[in-house]
């Protein structure tokens, strides 16, 4: 199943929105232009996979967050679990890229499972 660019545009910038970031210093962060943010928020521009992972790693929100909109964009805790999970993100993002959202829920349903079995 393709990618439905107008839902993840209007995630990304529900996310940006919660940062309380303008287009033009989101821009500023990732190196683009504004025209290039206001044109992925819209969903009339496809996305690389190294730019939506850049993305997730600005606004701390996962692949599925964005792509989905399964919950509203999350902030990550803090930097460092940020930047200790950039690595198991990026490979998740790997696994799920190119699934269906169906498949993709199933595979975040048992990612919450595994993630509350007693440590």
């Amino acid at each position: 199943m393709p990618i439905d660019y107008k839902r993840l545009g209007k995630n990304i910038y529900a996310a940006r929105k919660k940062h309380k970031l303008t287009q033009q210093e989101f821009a500023e962060m990732l190196d683009y232009s504004p025209e290039h943010i206001s044109q992925l928020e819209h969903g009339n521009r496809p996305i690389q996979f190294e730019a939506l992972n850049q993305i997730c790693e600005k606004l701390g929100v996962s692949f599925g967050d964005l792509l989905l909109g399964a919950t509203p964009a999350k902030i990550l805790p803090d930097e460092d679990l940020a930047e200790s999970n950039n690595d198991a993100v990026y490979e998740f993002s790997k696994i799920i890229y190119g699934c269906s959202p169906k498949r993709i829920e199933y595979i975040l349903s048992v990612c919450r499972i595994l993630a509350n079995f007693p440590r």
